[in-house]
């Protein structure tokens, strides 16, 4: 996990991957933090690739480009 972020009792755990595209094997973090921690309304797999997917009910990989603009 490389940044949590907190909003009140909600928050949102980030994973940045500098490649264009990601293995399930980047999402175990992501998965197990998402398990451990019940106030995490979003766990976020940042990397440099083009396409926004919904991987899970809590669990997107999001364009690093379209986090930062």
């Amino acid at each position: 996990m490389d940044f949590v972020i907190e909003m009140g009792r909600e928050v949102m755990a980030i994973e940045v991957k500098s490649g264009e595209s990601w293995s399930k094997s980047d999402l175990v973090g992501l998965r197990e933090f998402l398990r451990l921690t019940p106030d995490c309304v979003a766990a976020v797999l940042a990397y440099n690739g083009r396409e926004t997917l919904r991987l899970d009910d809590r669990l997107w990989a999001v364009p690093l480009g379209l986090l930062l603009s």
